[in-house]
């Protein structure tokens, strides 16, 4: 499936809220889960949109950011309660899920090499991590203290939600902290109708 011009996701993520959801709710409650999204979802996720067959999802196949965003607010009325709040605790899952050193998508970030400069990374790979999952919007960064401060502008997304940006914000805040041995604070601002859509300050704390 082409990116095209809607925005879109790879699988790899909508593979991540699905096996979140089944450590949450267990096979039988996330089958109950995906039973409430609409037919254009379904019909992604089952071989139609009312088969009970399930689809085969790509990791690296493009997907629309759609299914995504209705997918993560079904999991924040089911299980988070309507907290939105759950993007953050999603986040924190799938960046320890993506920097574990055996199978992590982005395993390489646990060199030694990462470690201790929070700056270097999101300065030089922020963009590439980005477009890797998402064919909209790009990352600005912006290096306020070297090794200590950097803040992170995603710009030309406008439809990604607050959840969205709580859930990316929350998987640097993770990541960061696992590659680079450090305490780090992500402070994730959600800012719609500007001409950025999320901002993520991004500090390296004082022990």
């Amino acid at each position: 499936m082409a990116p095209g011009e809607q925005a879109s996701v790879k699988g790899s993520l909508l593979l991540g809220l699905l096996k979140y959801a089944g450590e949450k709710l267990g096979e039988e409650g996330r089958e109950k889960l995906l039973e409430s999204l609409d037919d254009e979802d379904r019909a992604i996720l089952y071989k139609t949109a009312d088969s009970s067959e399930p689809a085969i999802i790509s990791l690296a196949e493009w997907y629309p950011h759609k299914i995504f965003k209705d997918l993560m607010d079904t999991l924040i009325r089911e299980v988070g309660k309507g907290d939105v709040n759950l993007s953050k605790e999603i986040g924190y899952w799938a960046g320890e899920r993506d920097l574990d050193p055996n199978k992590g998508l982005y395993s390489f970030y646990t060199t030694d090499a990462y470690k201790g400069d929070i700056t270097m990374v999101y300065k030089t790979s922020a963009s590439a991590i980005w477009g890797q999952m998402y064919n909209k919007g790009k990352f600005e960064p912006e290096v306020i203290e070297k090794g200590m401060k950097i803040i992170l502008k995603l710009r030309d997304f406008p439809e990604v939600t607050e959840a969205g940006c709580l859930l990316v914000g929350a998987w640097i805040e993770r990541t960061s902290q696992i590659f680079s041995g450090a305490e780090i604070k992500v402070d994730t601002k959600y800012r719609p109708a500007t001409d950025i859509d999320c901002e993520f300050h991004i500090e390296l704390k004082s022990a």
